[in-house]
């Protein structure tokens, strides 16, 4: 079967972990990836690139997201354009206010990963691409050791990883890191710190960010970061 249209999305680039990963998810799904730091920087982006589908976090500054959205839709050339929001409120109550705005879907914080990639992709029409799910050995300190916990990583970076596991891990933690990417031949490591934590079920979800490591680990990563996925 021929491989899908090579899509367009735009995402804004905000502190959320999520969103960094997200990046990363959409570039293996085969997706150009548009990045915008302020409001004004999306709005221009929109206009120039005419992205498929722009991720919008409302906490967006210069201006602020509300007023990115009444700029989108009050443009004649960007009033098509798809939206996805991100708030701070509830699903519901975010569906209500921007009922009629131009916006598809709405994501409440804290936002999951796969949620995210999972509504993109049926907006894209594009395959949905699973969490990475590789078993990583967590220890506590910038040293391995012998009692290691095991969680899996669903996402990675070159700015750090997303694991899951039946951890307690406290913020701003030191953790050492031993994992090995699909169809590598060695395992890696690295120095993390917590950044994020969030509940799920009866694990936990964390946000982990690199603070050392090796060089060759990182090209390692950027490598499978980019990576196109196979045709479908």
């Amino acid at each position: 079967m021929a491989a899908h249209k090579k899509k367009t999305i735009l995402i804004t680039n905000q502190t959320d972990p999520v969103l960094e990963f997200g990046r990363n998810v959409f570039l293996r799904q085969g997706c150009n990836v548009l990045t915008a730091a302020t409001g004004a920087e999306v709005v221009q982006l929109c206009k120039r690139q005419t992205p498929d589908l722009a991720v919008i976090d409302l906490g967006i500054t210069e201006p602020a997201g509300l007023t990115v959205l009444r700029s989108l839709q009050a443009d004649p050339e960007t009033a098509h354009l798809p939206v996805v929001v991100i708030a701070d409120t509830s699903p519901a109550d975010t569906a209500r206010h921007f009922q009629g705005k131009g916006v598809m879907d709405y994501l409440a914080k804290p936002v999951r990963l796969v949620e995210l990639t999972r509504r993109t992709a049926e907006l894209l029409a594009i395959p949905f691409r699973c969490p990475l799910r590789i078993p990583v050995q967590v220890s506590r300190g910038r040293e391995p050791s012998a009692g290691a916990s095991t969680a899996e990583v669903y996402d990675i970076s070159i700015n750090g990883m997303r694991i899951v596991g039946q951890l307690d891990l406290s913020m701003g933690a030191t953790l050492h890191l031993n994992f090995r990417l699909p169809d590598r031949p060695a395992d890696s490591e690295a120095v993390a710190l917590v950044m994020r934590t969030a509940p799920l079920g009866a694990e936990h979800e964390y946000g982990l960010e690199f603070i050392e490591t090796p060089d060759e680990v990182l090209d390692l990563i950027e490598e499978y970061s980019t990576e196109m996925p196979p045709s479908v």
